[in-house]
């Protein structure tokens, strides 16, 4: 027979399970032994978080448009642009030196 150890539970469930046995004035064993029963008996549907389009979503949706229909406006012919970065930048030799350890303060990560 498997045994279930409550030291394992977490400790509020326990003080639940404790508080429904002194409501319902049973044991502990006892009103686990009832929850349990009545979770056999009881047929559970689990369902998953995402299940995907509901019955009936594209019969609903797909030519529910009652407007005027709807038209795609010319694109403007493509723009050329300027490139971002005209040439590769260089850090001036004492960049670090004046830059690292200069920060007066402290430092804090926020969660």
């Amino acid at each position: 027979m498997t045994q279930i150890i409550l030291g394992k539970l977490k400790p509020y469930i326990i003080d639940r399970l404790k508080s429904l046995a002194d409501k319902n004035n049973r044991t502990l064993e006892e009103e686990i032994t009832e929850i349990l029963e009545q979770a056999l008996e009881t047929e559970v549907e689990i369902k998953p978080k995402y299940e995907g389009w509901q019955p009936g979503f594209f019969e609903e949706v797909i030519g529910g448009w009652a407007g005027e229909p709807l038209v795609r406006e010319p694109q403007p012919e493509y723009q050329e642009r300027e490139a971002f970065v005209k040439e590769k930048r260089q850090w001036s030799p004492d960049f670090f030196e004046k830059t690292c350890g200069s920060w007066e303060g402290d430092l804090v990560r926020e969660s």
